[in-house]
């Protein structure tokens, strides 16, 4: 017995020292090395380390951010996201962790998409919610795969299938604006915000 504790104690110290030191005997390290892509799947912790494959940097991952949220809802003015999109051009970057939208329209089910439209004509998807069943309050919306938004670029967010029925918000700050769209023949920006909280879960940036 005394034999095999004491192999146990040997075999255990250096694996200890491995996991505080990352070396063993001078040895270099091999971070996980994923793509891009591959990169934007994962979503948290914060302090992740990789190597960047796509971009041929090491990077970390750290956040979250601050949520970007509209001013309160507006009570008795709806709009449906079907002919409405979300603009947002976010202030700083990271990974969308969901949408809140503020609804009085209960059991209306819908899901959601986000995305990118140059021109307005033509879009490509980034990326589609879970469907849910609305109740009245705020009803959050998850995406699959998770998106890594960036600071400076714009994002559009309307309705996938189903109906999604949003309202409006308090004030319009622009913070969130509002896109009449018919289905992607024609485009216009309005002067009002949808009610409407980015949850951010932090972002991924370059070590070297």
């Amino acid at each position: 017995m005394k034999t095999m504790t004491l192999f146990a104690i040997l075999i255990l110290v250096p694996l200890i020292t491995f996991g505080q030191n990352l070396v063993v005997d001078g040895a270099p390290v091999l971070l996980p090395r994923l793509t891009t892509a591959q990169r934007d799947l994962i979503a948290g912790p914060s302090g992740m380390v990789i190597f960047n494959s796509t971009e041929k940097k090491f990077q970390g991952f750290v956040g979250g951010g601050d949520p970007i949220e509209s001013t309160p809802p507006t009570v008795g003015v709806s709009f449906n996201m079907n002919t409405n999109l979300i603009v947002l051009a976010p202030n700083q970057s990271g990974i969308l962790g969901g949408i809140e939208l503020y609804t009085e329209s209960a059991g209306v089910t819908g899901s959601l998409h986000i995305i990118s439209m140059e021109p307005c004509e033509e879009f490509s998807v980034l990326s589609s919610s879970n469907s849910v069943t609305t109740s009245v309050g705020w009803n959050t919306y998850t995406f699959t795969p998770p998106l890594s938004m960036n600071n400076g670029s714009t994002y559009y967010i309307g309705t996938k299938t189903g109906t999604v029925n949003a309202n409006s918000s308090q004030s319009d700050n622009l913070l969130l604006q509002r896109m009449l769209w018919n289905g992607g023949a024609t485009c216009t920006l309005q002067v009002s915000e949808i009610a409407a909280i980015f949850q951010l879960q932090g972002s991924w940036v370059n070590l070297h």
